[in-house]
């Protein structure tokens, strides 16, 4: 999930607090900024052309820590990498919100093809672990079965 949005905003820490996101410092590196609201949050960065790099997927807040979806086929988890809970229909949508808000606040436009699946950050199907790649990075190349 992790690559540089585009924002159309000049200041986009100014929109995220605008729009009710506590924006703070993050506990993991100085460079880092957390962006939160109720129980969900996300990591970015500010680059320096004022845009907005995520460098974590959105999840949620548990004892402090970030809890992301990791995807094992059969249901979806909340991990911080020390412990699994499953995810409940609540968990799903109350991630999937923050992160349109978030989206929203920062200038970028809600897709409406955009599900849950653009919000894993791990997927582990067959027992091997293995990270989503980053929004665009899939497979680029449409086949047109009528241009044959």
């Amino acid at each position: 999930m992790a690559g540089k949005l585009n924002q159309s905003q000049t200041d986009p820490l100014s929109q995220l607090k605008a729009a009710g996101f506590q924006v703070r410092p993050s506990p993991i590196s100085p460079s880092w900024m957390q962006a939160s609201r109720e129980d969900s949050a996300v990591l970015f960065r500010e680059t320096l052309d004022n845009r907005i790099e995520m460098l974590r997927s959105p999840g949620l807040l548990r004892n402090g820590k970030i809890f992301r979806l990791l995807d094992k086929g059969y249901q979806k988890f909340l991990t911080d990498d020390q412990q699994e809970i499953p995810a409940t229909a609540s968990h799903l949508e109350k991630i999937n919100s923050f992160y349109k808000d978030f989206k929203e606040a920062i200038g970028l436009p809600v897709l409406f093809n955009e599900s849950l699946g653009a919000l894993t950050a791990v997927t582990q199907l067959d027992g091997v672990e293995r990270p989503v790649l980053a929004q665009g990075a899939r497979n680029s190349k449409v086949q047109n079965p009528k241009s044959k």
